[in-house]
């Protein structure tokens, strides 16, 4: 279950990927100016196989999902996805001509790596203050 769906599957990854995309064309893996809407259909049906929650048991795929069918709802309507092309473009403008996107959040530390590298600090400067104490006697 675990190499199907855990963190390092294939599922999950498509969730993810989904997930953190940031406009609807990313969701299809496209640039807006890649984007060709007769191949958009095939796309929905890959993607909505892959991230289907019957099919699909990772953490996020009902919400991946969702946000498939929002995206292919838009750029499948011609008005709506003119709309939204415009909504796009004054997000980019206000972001600036030359700035990228904004790197990624740093990872959290894992409540186990927490504790071990404190175990190890700690440690460190016990055998410190070991070592100065028996210099000073």
């Amino acid at each position: 279950w675990l190499q199907r769906f855990g963190a390092a599957s294939e599922a999950a990854a498509a969730v993810k990927r989904v997930l953190e995309a940031e406009d609807h064309y990313e969701v299809f893996g496209v640039t807006q100016q890649r984007f060709d809407g007769s191949s958009l259909k095939s796309l929905y049906r890959q993607l909505s196989l892959a991230l289907h929650p019957d099919k699909n048991h990772a953490r996020g795929a009902e919400r991946a999902f969702q946000r498939l069918s929002e995206a292919h709802g838009v750029l499948s309507d011609a008005a709506l996805r003119s709309k939204y092309d415009v909504e796009l473009h004054m997000k980019n403008l206000a972001r600036g001509p030359h700035k990228k996107k904004p790197p990624p959040q740093p990872r959290a530390y894992t409540q186990s790596h927490a504790q071990s590298h404190t175990h190890t600090h700690t440690s460190t400067h016990s055998h410190a203050y070991t070592q100065q104490q028996q210099q000073q006697q």
